[in-house]
């Protein structure tokens, strides 16, 4: 069994067909896998698929299926939601203090790392799910096994 948290770039790929979709879905539907995701990364997918109808990728109706297919997967316990805490919020800034000089470490990428810190020092987390290049190299510099679906 292994602990998994994808960060939003992989969490999408398990609702929308493209590169990468094919291990995150085999991971996710590993029956011995537990998968976490945090309440950044439901916010992030909303996001992103809404950009996804206004540059024409999606459909409205297509963005409601994969809304509701989300839902549904939700309502299932197929993923773990992870709340943060002020703790988290407060790694983030150490984060960017520490890497965001170097390398362009986002706002809401600190964040996501915060909370796959979180679980891993709770022994919650053996890998973490990210089809983000620069968010790959600073958890991985930050001691955190990174599974990068796009490249296998």
């Amino acid at each position: 069994m292994a602990n998994l948290l994808l960060e939003s770039s992989a969490f999408t790929k398990y609702f929308q067909l493209e590169a990468g979709s094919g291990q995150v879905i085999s991971l996710v539907d590993d029956p011995s896998n537990q998968t976490f995701v945090s309440w950044l990364t439901l916010v992030e997918v909303h996001s992103a698929l809404a950009k996804r109808v206004r540059t024409g990728e999606l459909t409205a109706e297509e963005f409601e299926r994969v809304r509701g297919n989300l839902y549904g997967h939700l309502r299932l316990g197929r993923f773990q939601i992870v709340s943060w805490s002020p703790r988290q919020l407060w790694d983030a800034v150490s984060l960017l203090l520490k890497h965001g000089q170097h390398l362009p470490l986002r706002t809401l990428d600190a964040l996501q790392l915060a909370v796959a810190l979180d679980l891993k020092a709770q022994g919650l987390l053996d890998f973490f799910v990210c089809a983000d290049e620069i968010l790959c190299q600073v958890a991985e510099k930050e001691g955190i096994t990174v599974v990068n679906p796009v490249k296998g």
